[in-house]
């Protein structure tokens, strides 16, 4: 494996493991279906993500009481709570955070 290879592959496994904060991110700007959120990670990152782990993670950030989804006649769309804007907010401390201790500060 190359260094450009292995730098893509590390990319794409960031940007799963971050889903989360990625998906609170994207709902900060407007309210979203899970099929809005799914294409705009492929037009940011050009990642494809199951549509089951889209779902999964929007069930599981709204049973943190970060996301609110309402039914509307297009389907499901998800906004943030006050919990969920709090927390995106701080993203940034949270990112750092979790660099600091990949790499061992």
């Amino acid at each position: 494996m190359g260094l450009e290879e292995f730098i893509v592959d590390s990319r794409e496994k960031a940007v799963k493991a971050s889903l989360d904060l990625i998906m609170l991110h994207l709902l900060s700007r407007h309210a979203m279906s899970g099929y809005e959120i799914n294409k705009a990670l492929i037009r940011k990152f050009g990642l494809i993500v199951g549509p089951s782990t889209i779902y999964s993670k929007l069930s599981t950030l709204e049973k943190k009481g970060l996301l609110n989804c309402e039914t509307c006649r297009s389907g499901k769309v998800y906004s943030l709570t006050p919990e969920g804007r709090e927390l995106e907010i701080k993203k940034e401390v949270i990112i750092n955070k979790v660099h600091g201790y990949l790499i061992g500060k």
